[in-house]
C-alpha cells in the first residue's frame, strides 16, 4: 500500500534480487482513488536495468536512460515488412541505410559499431557490413544507440547497433515463415526480384529439470536482386554465381544467397546464476562488390553492381563471406547491490573474391585472360602498315571472354574476453559499472591483380617458362595486433534527473610485424612516418603500443509526458582500415600498388 500519492500519471516500477524488472506504464490516478496492480516476477540473472518488462503502452521515451535511441523488441521486429536487420533498424530515428552500409547520425558506415551479445560482430577487413547476416528470428531485442554510448563500447564514433539473441524457454516452442514475391503471374513485373525468404526456429527444455534449455534457428534469403528487371536492360544477371570456397552451387542458386544459423544453449543454475553458449554462422555469395571495400573519406559508393561484366556477367568477380562467431557468457548476481558478467568469443570471418569460382590462378597460360587485351571483331585498325596494329578500344563493356581481374582472400580470427560488474547503491539510484577487455586478433590479407601473370607458360620447344612473380600488382601480410580497454562509469538518478559520467581507456598493439618493419632501415617508410611512429607510441618490451583515454557524459532531464532534454558529451575512436597500416611494410616483398598508403599514425577521432 502506497498513500499519499498525488493525482496524476506515474509509472510503476516493481524489482528484486533475481528477478525482471517489471514497469507498469501510463497508470492514472484521481485523488483517494485505489488501485490494485497483479504482479507476476519472472526469473531472471541479469541486472535490474537489463532485463526490463513493460506493461501497458510502452512510451515513447525511456526517462531512465541517459542516452538518446531505440530499444527493437522481438515481437516488434516480427510486424516489421522487411527481414533483414540492416533494413529493420533502418526505420530508427537517426538511422539511413545506403548501398555501402548503415549511417547512424551521419556518420560513415564503418563507423558504426555492431555487437551481438555485447561483443563485436563485424569483420575489420571488409570495411563495410554487419560481419554477421544474423536472422531476425535469432534476435530477442535490438538496442539501437544514437548518442552517448557507454564506456563498454568502443570502435565506433557514429553509433552503436546491439543486437542479444534468444534463449529457450521452459516451455517447448517453434515457428516457421516462409515468403516470396513471385508468383508466376508477375514473374515479369518491375516489383519482382524472385526473392525467397525462409525462416525457422525451435526451443525449450532439454534436460536436468529444465535448467538447460536451447534455441535454435535457420533462415535463407535468396535473390536476383534488381538486376534482371533493370531499367533499359542496363543489367544482365549470371546464369549461375559459383564460388570457390561453397563450389556446389546449391549454396548459391540465385544472385543474392545469404544462409544464417544460430544455436543457444543456456544453464539456469538458479535465479542468479547463469552460462550461456552461443553459435552464429553466416554465409553470404553474390557479386555485389561493396562486399570488399576498403572506405576512406573519398570514396564513392555505387549499387555494388559489376557494370563492365554486364554483356558475360558469369566472368565477374563472386564474393564469399564465411563468419562464425562463437560465445560462452557467465552472469552471477552476488547480492542486491553487486552483481558480474564474463564473456569469452572468438569471431573468425573468410571472404573470398574470385573470378566466379575460378581457381586463384591456371596451371599453365595457353590463353589470354585479361579481358582488356582481348580485342574482339570487327575492330577499327588506324595503323594497318604498321609492324605492330592497334585498333580502337570497345565501348568499355568486356564481351570477350576474358575475366575478373582480382583474385582477393583474407581471414579474421579475433578473441575477446571481457569481464565488467555493476555495483548499485541500496536505493538503486546510483550504479558504478567498471570492466576489462581484451583482443587479441590474427589477420590475413592476400590481395594479387591479374594472378595468372607468373604462372607457367609452354613455349615452342615445348618446355615451360619458370616466374616467381606473384601476378601483376599484390599486397600479401600477415599480422597479428592487439587491443584492449580499461572502462568504468557512475550513473545518478536524482528528481528525474539521469546522469552518466564515465572515462574509458583503450590501448592498441599493432604488432611484432609493423615495429619490426618501422624498426628495419630498408623498409621503404618515409622518415617522417618512422619518427611519428616512435613519438606517438609507448614502449613495453619490444613492443609499441598507442592508447588515449576517452571522456564521456551523458544527462537527461524529463520536461513532461514523452518529452525528455539529452545532453551528449563523449570522446570516440575508430581504428583505421588495417590495410592503411600494414601495406608495403614487408621490405622482402615490396609493394606494387599504384594505391599504395603508407603507415598513418594514431586513432582516427
Amino acid at each position: 500500500m502506497v498513500a499519499d500519492i498525488p493525482p496524476g500519471e506515474y509509472n510503476v516500477q516493481f524489482t528484486y534480487i533475481g528477478y525482471e524488472k517489471t514497469v507498469f506504464t501510463a497508470q492514472k490516478f484521481s485523488a483517494g482513488e485505489k488501485k490494485k496492480l497483479d504482479i507476476a516476477l519472472k526469473s531472471t540473472v541479469l541486472t535490474f536495468d537489463e532485463a526490463v518488462v513493460i506493461v501497458g503502452e510502452k512510451p515513447l521515451v525511456d526517462v531512465e536512460d541517459a542516452k538518446t535511441g531505440s530499444t527493437l523488441t522481438a515481437k516488434e521486429i516480427e510486424l516489421q515488412p522487411v527481414r533483414q536487420i540492416q533494413s529493420v533498424i533502418n526505420m530508427q530515428t537517426g538511422v539511413v541505410q545506403s548501398s555501402d552500409g548503415v549511417h547512424i547520425r551521419g556518420g560513415r558506415s564503418y563507423e558504426t559499431g555492431f555487437y551481438i551479445d555485447d561483443v563485436s560482430a563485424r569483420d575489420p577487413l571488409s570495411g563495410t557490413g554487419f560481419g554477421i547476416d544474423i536472422g531476425t528470428n535469432s534476435i530477442s531485442k535490438i538496442d539501437v544507440t544514437t548518442g552517448g554510448a557507454g564506456v563498454e563500447f568502443g570502435n565506433a564514433t557514429a553509433g552503436i547497433v546491439n543486437t542479444q539473441t534468444k534463449s529457450g524457454d521452459d516451455k517447448f516452442e517453434f515457428n516457421a515463415g516462409y515468403k516470396r514475391d513471385n508468383f508466376g503471374f508477375n514473374k515479369n513485373a518491375g516489383s519482382t526480384w524472385n526473392q525467397q525468404v525462409m525462416e525457422m526456429g525451435m526451443g525449450g527444455p532439454l534436460a536436468f529439470k529444465k535448467k538447460l534449455t536451447f534455441y535454435t534457428t535457420l533462415k535463407t534469403n535468396f535473390s536476383d536482386t534488381f538486376i534482371p528487371n533493370s531499367p533499359n536492360g542496363e543489367g544482365n544477371a549470371a546464369e549461375q554465381v559459383v564460388s570457390s570456397l561453397y563450389p556446389n552451387t546449391q549454396w548459391s542458386p540465385y544472385q543474392d544467397n545469404r544462409w544464417a544459423g544460430m544455436l543457444k544453449l543456456d544453464y539456469k543454475f538458479d535465479p542468479k546464476r547463469r552460462l550461456s553458449f552461443t553459435y552464429l554462422k553466416s554465409i553470404t555469395i553474390n557479386q555485389d562488390y561493396n562486399m570488399l571495400r576498403v572506405t576512406g573519406n573519398d570514396v564513392s559508393f555505387n549499387p555494388g553492381y559489376q557494370f563492365l561484366f554486364a554483356l558475360q556477367p558469369d566472368n565477374a568477380n563472386t564474393y564469399t563471406h564465411d563468419t562464425n562467431l562463437e560465445t560462452i557468457k557467465w552472469s552471477q548476481t552476488i547480492s542486491n547491490t553487486f552483481s558480474y558478467q564474463i564473456t569469452g568469443s572468438r569471431l573468425y570471418v573468410k571472404l573470398r573474391a574470385d573470378a566466379n569460382g575460378a581457381p586463384w590462378r591456371p596451371d599453365v597460360v595457353n590463353t589470354e585472360f585479361d579481358p582488356e587485351s582481348i580485342v574482339t571483331y570487327p575492330a577499327t585498325v588506324f595503323n594497318p602498315d604498321d609492324s605492330i596494329v592497334f585498333v580502337n578500344p570497345g565501348p568499355g563493356l568486356y564481351n570477350n571472354g576474358g575475366i575478373a581481374t582480382l583474385w582477393h582472400d583474407h581471414y579474421v580470427l579475433e578473441y575477446t574476453i571481457r569481464a565488467s560488474a555493476n555495483v548499485y547503491s541500496k536505493d538503486t539510484r546510483n550504479k558504478l559499472f567498471f570492466g576489462t577487455e581484451l583482443k587479441p586478433q590474427e589477420y590475413q590479407w592476400i590481395d594479387i591483380t591479374r594472378p595468372w601473370i607468373g604462372a607457367p607458360i609452354q613455349l615452342a620447344d615445348g618446355s615451360y617458362s619458370q616466374s616467381y612473380r606473384l601476378g601483376d600488382i599484390s599486397d600479401v601480410w600477415k599480422v597479428n595486433p592487439l587491443s584492449g580497454a580499461l572502462f568504468i562509469s557512475d550513473k545518478l538518478k536524482y528528481l528525474g534527473l539521469i546522469a552518466e559520467a564515465g572515462l574509458r581507456l583503450e590501448y592498441w598493439f599493432p604488432g611484432k610485424f609493423l615495429d619490426d618493419a618501422v624498426a628495419d632501415s630498408t623498409t621503404t617508410i618515409a622518415p617522417a612516418f618512422r619518427d611519428a611512429y616512435y613519438a606517438d607510441s609507448y614502449g613495453l618490451g619490444e613492443r609499441r603500443f598507442k592508447m588515449r583515454l576517452l571522456p564521456k557524459f551523458s544527462a537527461s532531464f524529463p520536461i513532461k509526458e514523452n518529452q525528455v532534454l539529452f545532453f551528449n558529451y563523449g570522446h570516440s575512436t575508430v581504428m583505421p582500415h588495417p590495410s592503411y597500416v600494414y601495406t608495403g611494410m614487408d621490405p622482402y616483398f615490396a609493394d606494387r600498388r599504384y594505391t599504395r598508403i603508407y603507415w598513418q599514425s594514431g586513432f582516427k577521432s
